[in-house]
């Protein structure tokens, strides 16, 4: 609290108005209501509210005399992830590792500080030192979902003749005090009318943690992966492919343990007057994580990324409202690191979606099925549910929406005999 209170004296102070600051700030706040929510072979309702809220300063140009043509912005994120305290919210195995994965809750922490040094050395380097946000890529492997990563990024525009690129040194801790050192490169470059990215991508973690169908200490994952995007006239695509190495001891062992995963995820989309309706828009994605089969004790081919995109908020994010997947794990049904029934791993998943804006209101329906790659307790049993989502949005200017969202999972053979599940929630997202 100490470091948020002079932080703030810092920027109210006269010196840092006679800067440029500039400041945006925004809410997402929800009310949920679930009726049978899974959480192993139990169902049971669960309401919850939770809010989102950020304010960001960034004081600009700030010339550095004795560094030729070189000026820096500081920029300072304060970010609050709330939910109602009651026992059963807090208590919540639905909630416990979404809320954990946060330094603190309902109570305001530092997102981002850090300083952007523009033509660090020489022109077309910028440098950013400290905490700040990031995501690679889609976020399959690299994601720091609004919480932050320690460290510094250089990135290099029109250099060796790439368009751009970047390296970078992260550090963050997770909820059992495991730390965590990435290291990267990333570059980009256009071409076939879109724009091909590449990256490597070294992840070291000290200390045990749960992985699927293993508990690991020493873990050394590499991540290699390739994206192309584009978007022309009424056509979007994106496309990534990412390859996993590396190795970790095995807890009860000792034994060295490779991996050898592979995922890629493709998203296309596309805009079409229809009759009646007319303007609407057409999307389409499939993904998929290699999953593994236990036959050989010294390799993994499970596919799990440690620190991948997976949550907004107290609010999971992924593939549907209820089951909220990423291509590796989903909400927790289950004790395990990707939250499934223990023996599952790897995911396919196909999203079929429509949206439809009528004057002010935006109308989607989202269908979304789920497979698993892999059942070392159930062979043969690949089949873990279909999930409906449709959703209302009402826009108030390009800065206020409210959302109406009503949702139903139907679990499938690899849940066992379960009931379907539903959700209903009201949100509202303002940014100013």
């Amino acid at each position: 609290m100490k470091y948020l209170i002079l932080t703030l004296i810092f920027i109210l102070s006269p010196r840092a108005w006679a800067l440029k600051l500039e400041l945006n700030a925004g809410v997402d706040a929800d009310i949920r209501s679930y009726d049978n929510l899974i959480y192993k072979n139990k169902q049971k309702d669960f309401s919850y509210h939770s809010d989102n809220t950020y304010i960001n300063f960034v004081i600009k140009q700030i010339v550095l005399e004795k560094a030729e043509n070189s000026k820096m912005d500081v920029f300072v994120g304060i970010k609050n992830v709330g939910v109602d305290k009651t026992s059963s919210t807090v208590n919540s195995a639905y909630l416990n590792e979404n809320l954990s994965f946060y330094p603190q809750i309902n109570s305001p922490f530092i997102n981002q500080a850090y300083a952007k040094v523009y033509n660090f050395y020489k022109e077309g380097i910028n440098a950013y030192f400290g905490k700040q946000s990031y995501t690679l890529g889609q976020g399959i492997v690299l994601s720091d979902c609004g919480r932050g990563f320690d460290g510094l990024r250089f990135d290099f525009t029109d250099y060796l003749g790439i368009n751009s690129a970047e390296t970078f040194i992260f550090r963050d801790t997770n909820k059992q005090d495991n730390i965590y050192k990435i290291y990267g490169l990333n570059i980009q470059q256009n071409g076939f009318d879109g724009t091909w990215q590449a990256y490597f991508l070294n992840q070291k973690r000290s200390g045990a943690a749960e992985e699927i169908n293993l508990s690991a200490e020493n873990s050394n994952k590499n991540f290699a992966g390739i994206r192309y995007f584009t978007s022309k006239n009424q056509l979007a695509f994106d496309g990534e492919y990412v390859i996993q190495s590396g190795s970790s001891d095995e807890v009860l062992t000792g034994n060295k343990v490779k991996y050898k995963g592979y995922a890629f995820l493709l998203k296309g989309q596309w805009k079409q007057n229809m009759p009646l309706l007319g303007p609407t828009r057409t999307r389409l994605s499939y993904g998929k994580s290699s999953g593994d089969s236990g036959s050989n004790a010294k390799e993994n081919k499970a596919f799990y990324a440690d620190l991948g995109y997976r949550y907004d908020g107290v609010n999971r994010s992924g593939f549907g409202q209820i089951f909220s997947a990423s291509l590796y794990d989903v909400f927790r049904t289950s004790d395990t690191a990707n939250g499934l029934p223990s023996g599952i791993s790897g995911l396919n998943i196909i999203n079929f979606g429509f949206d439809w804006p009528y004057k002010k209101m935006l109308f989607s329906v989202d269908y979304i099925g789920f497979r698993a790659a892999e059942n070392i307790s159930n062979p043969g049993t690949f089949k873990i549910g279909t999930e409906i989502d449709i959703k209302a949005e009402y826009k108030l200017g390009e800065k206020f929406s409210l959302f109406a969202v009503y949702a139903y999972f139907n679990p499938d053979s690899a849940l066992g005999s379960l009931k379907t599940v539903k959700m209903t929630s009201l949100a509202i997202k303002a940014k100013f």
